[in-house]
């Protein structure tokens, strides 16, 4: 966004009167626009995959309008016009004593001073780039307001106080940020007023807003506990008339603080999982990008449901590998159930409830793979996933994975690390395909016993 902010501004030139303004604006405005709905689309993205991670579904806000004069009135702040201006500091030779000396000076005045474009270039950039940020910024505040979160299998309102907080990056984070980040969520009966954090989010500042469901955990959690922390520390004891913001930046910067809060949260993310039996979680991120090909390090071909169900763990962020051969549930054991459903009992949402097999035999005719493919992709939102099964008529089975992408629905095969599960679909028995959604599961100890042959669960 910066580079092409700057190749119109070179190209157009320092304004000097408000028509001139006035048509930067016009050539500023679509790259903005542009910009904004990528950051809304990001944001938005993530707010989902933060929920489903919580077992819940979110229907975010719609993208906030951004009207022209908006982008008019960063371009006439910039150049030191309009009600309020903003000066840039330049060298310029002093009437008098006809030495250089640095004033503040409207950069319109001075259009062809070598050091004027950088500077108007970068008052413009950091303004517009705050105004694209604030796309997803504002999704994720409107998000908290509206409130539309609710459990992903139940379909039930969540029935939990909803807010959002701000999280720091590490990278432009200044002590006005994190004091603000030491405050925590504002949840959506607070206001702005009340929780005095006007100007929450200044040119140049990186901060995310992330949604928070009370009582769950949330990106950014650890970085607000420490700073929340340091705040008490830095202003507990501070004298009458002493400023309590200037304590707290100097505890910041004699400690590094705002550094080791934002490694705290990087370390946590919200991406490594909870602790599960003996499950490594070291390199979670690394586990979640392998789920596919690392779950089946053997290569045994008959051990279908332990693959599917390590591909499940690893995309949680656990190093979990499938043990060679079948697993097989007593007849007398499964109550009517396929060994695979029997094995995704051991997974539960927040509620203590197991995944929903869906049946592809309805009552008027039994459903073959397109059509079966067809309703998970109605039914199921990008980023979902879950287990399918289905039958050959050799009398044989096979157990993969879905995963509802934006293109659709994807069939992967763990025990091989492909995914090339729509070829089998598709030469599958009629009747015979069934599935359930997994994400917003946890896996409970009986998983790890399936993944590794360590128990008869």
């Amino acid at each position: 966004m910066r580079r092409e902010i700057t190749a119109i501004v070179t190209d157009h030139g320092i304004p000097t009167d408000t028509d001139s303004a006035d048509a930067l604006a016009r050539r500023l405005h679509p790259v903005v626009e542009k910009y904004r709905g990528d950051y809304y689309r990001h944001e938005v993205t993530q707010m989902g995959n933060d929920m489903r991670a919580l077992g819940l579904e979110v229907a975010p806000a719609k993208q906030r309008n951004y009207p022209p004069h908006a982008t008019h009135d960063a371009v006439i702040r910039a150049i030191g016009m309009g009600s309020k201006p903003s000066n840039i500091e330049l060298e310029l030779v002093d009437d008098v004593t006809r030495a250089l000396v640095t004033q503040s000076v409207p950069a319109f005045a001075f259009p062809d001073h070598p050091g004027a474009m950088e500077k108007v270039i970068a008052r413009v950039s950091s303004t517009l780039l705050r105004h694209a940020r604030k796309a997803g910024r504002d999704a994720v505040s409107d998000t908290a307001k509206l409130g539309r979160v609710r459990d992903a299998a139940l379909k039930r309102p969540v029935g939990k106080r909803i807010g959002y907080a701000r999280v720091l990056s590490g990278k432009e984070s200044c002590a006005f940020c994190a004091m603000l980040a030491s405050r925590g969520p504002v949840y959506s009966e607070d206001t702005v007023t009340r929780r005095a954090d006007g100007r929450r989010y200044h040119d140049g500042c990186d901060c995310r807003a992330v949604l928070v469901i009370k009582g769950q955990p949330w990106p950014g959690e650890a970085a607000y506990r420490r700073l929340e922390r340091e705040w008490r520390a830095a202003t507990w004891d501070a004298e009458p008339g002493e400023t309590a913001f200037r304590r707290f930046s100097q505890r910041l910067r004699d400690g590094d603080v705002i550094a080791q809060a934002v490694a705290l949260d990087a370390g946590e993310k919200g991406m490594a999982p909870p602790k599960l039996a003996r499950m490594s979680r070291k390199r979670s991120k690394v586990r979640s990008r392998t789920a596919l090909t690392g779950a089946n390090p053997t290569g045994d071909e008959a051990n279908c449901i332990r693959c599917v169900n390590a591909w499940g763990l690893r995309k949680l962020g656990y190093d979990a590998k499938a043990a060679p051969g079948e697993y097989e549930v007593p007849i007398g054991r499964r109550r009517g159930r396929t060994s695979a459903e029997h094995a995704s009992r051991f997974w539960r949402n927040s509620s203590g409830v197991a995944p929903k097999w869906h049946d592809s035999d309805s009552d008027t005719h039994a459903m073959r793979w397109p059509e079966v493919k067809r309703q998970m992709e109605r039914d199921y939102p990008p980023g979902a996933y879950g287990f399918i099964r289905a039958g050959k008529a050799n009398g044989t089975s096979h157990v993969m994975g879905w995963e509802r992408r934006e293109s659709g629905i994807v069939v992967v095969d763990p025990q091989v690390g492909s995914e090339s599960g729509d070829e089998y679909l598709a030469g599958s028995l009629g009747g015979s395909i069934r599935w359930a959604r997994i994400d917003g599961y946890r896996p409970g100890v009986d998983v790890v016993h399936v993944v590794e042959g360590t128990d008869n669960a």
